[in-house]
């Protein structure tokens, strides 16, 4: 069905609706990479601040869709104008190397998993009859939030218990 014909979903609608739910398969992913991976600061990178990272870039590539309009090949033109996007973030997580020791090791992976499935799936997802089901979203958005709320707190720092060192002589 043509988004034009579809007037309870809107014109911008379905597209992030796509995106929604491409961010949040990407963000499940994502939050499994970065499992394994040496993360710079527990606190700002685990995999709840990647399941939001993985849900905004999801709506960025709904209203970048959106945006292209349906000027020729809209899928080429959202890969170039992803991979200018992708570049940026690679190029701050180089830039945010110089606060945090293996920023960019840590984002490098996440970055390609997360543009990858997104900009794969919005387009692959915006002629899906089940995007009019508003629950299909919820329960997308919902699952990758429960993954990566629940894996948040598995990091690679140490416990942070504290003991005495042992009595010598």
């Amino acid at each position: 069905m043509p988004e034009s014909s579809a007037p309870a979903t809107g014109p911008w609608r379905r597209p992030v609706r796509a995106g929604l739910v491409a961010g949040a398969v990407a963000a499940i992913a994502a939050s499994l990479v970065q499992l394994p991976l040496h993360s710079p600061a527990d606190v700002l990178f685990n995999s709840a601040s990647v399941t939001a990272g993985s849900l905004f870039t999801g709506v960025l590539a709904g209203v970048m869709w959106r945006g292209l309009g349906s000027r020729g090949s809209r899928t080429l033109q959202l890969w170039a104008v992803w991979s200018a996007v992708s570049g940026v973030v690679y190029l701050l997580a180089l830039l945010g190397e110089s606060l945090l020791d293996r920023t960019f090791l840590y984002v490098l992976p996440l970055a390609a998993t997360v543009f990858v499935l997104t900009g794969a799936l919005t387009p692959a997802l915006i002629r899906r009859p089940e995007l009019g089901n508003t629950w299909l979203v919820v329960l997308a958005v919902a699952a990758a939030v429960a993954v990566g709320a629940g894996l948040a707190t598995m990091g690679d720092a140490p416990s942070g218990s504290l003991q005495l060192p042992p009595r010598g002589g």
